[in-house]
C-alpha cells in the first residue's frame, strides 16, 4: 500500500513539475510578446508624431506626400502587428 502512494505521489510530482516547465515557458513566451507589443505602441506613436509633424510643416509641401504615404502604410501595418500580438495573448491565455 505505501508503495502504491509512493508511486502516485511520484507521478503527481512528476506532473506538477511539468505543469509548472509549461507555465514558466508560456510566461517567458507572454511576457517576449509583451515586450514586442510595447516596442511597436511607441514605434506607433512616432509614426503618428512624424505624420502630424509632416502635415502641419506645410500642405504645399506636396514632394512630402509619397514620403507620407509610406508613413502611413508602415503604420497601419505595425497596428495590425500589434492587434495580431494581442490577438495571440489572448489565445494563450484563454486556451489554458
Amino acid at each position: 500500500m505505501r508503495q502504491l502512494l509512493s508511486e502516485k505521489d511520484q507521478v503527481a510530482g512528476k506532473q506538477k513539475n511539468e505543469w509548472a516547465e509549461i507555465y514558466g515557458n508560456m510566461k517567458r513566451e507572454t511576457d517576449g510578446l509583451k515586450r514586442d507589443i510595447r516596442m511597436l505602441n511607441k514605434e506607433n506613436e512616432r509614426l503618428v508624431k512624424q505624420i502630424e509633424t509632416t502635415r502641419g510643416a506645410g500642405a504645399t509641401a506636396n514632394p512630402r506626400a509619397s514620403a507620407d504615404r509610406e508613413v502611413v502604410t508602415r503604420l497601419k501595418k505595425r497596428e495590425l502587428e500589434c492587434q495580431a500580438l494581442w490577438e495571440t495573448l489572448r489565445d494563450m491565455y484563454n486556451g489554458n
